[in-house]
């Protein structure tokens, strides 16, 4: 990974072989970043997804292989009980056009992967709401 910083943005460029879930907490953690936006888009072999199929209450985890284009990758870095975490949505396409997408578990970057990272200065945490499959964006209180 390669990445410059300017002021509240940082701008990063994946590489071959990089995951990307592990890349984007790799460089929050060292850039000391406790909360960010992330957009971005790459090419990939390989994502794995976290689909929720309201009807039976239930995730699924797909793995999609096969070359893909992401066109969006969209989300944010927050902690949650602590561990800083990217809750990170994403769509591909594949070679025929078809686009996939939903919650991102896992991605291996092929070729490159650009990235955006707007660093928010409010202390946003992420936490268990009323239904325990569900973590919302925690504000802090106003002063």
């Amino acid at each position: 990974m390669e990445y410059r910083r300017s002021g509240s943005r940082i701008i990063a460029r994946l590489d071959e072989g990089e995951e990307l879930i592990a890349s984007v907490r790799d460089l929050c953690l060292r850039e000391k970043v406790s909360a960010a936006w992330i957009n971005g888009y790459g090419f990939t072999t390989r994502m794995t997804l976290r689909v929720y199929d309201l009807e039976k209450d239930e995730f699924s985890f797909p793995t999609l292989t096969g070359a893909m284009e992401i066109t969006s990758i969209t989300g944010n870095v927050l902690p949650v009980e602590g561990v800083l975490t990217p809750h990170i949505h994403i769509a591909a396409g594949d070679r025929d056009g078809r686009v996939w997408g939903g919650h991102l578990v896992s991605c291996d970057v092929v070729a490159t992967a650009e990235l955006l990272l707007t660093v928010l200065d409010l202390p946003l945490t992420r936490a268990a709401s009323e239904d325990p499959k569900r973590h919302l964006m925690r504000f802090p209180p106003e002063a």
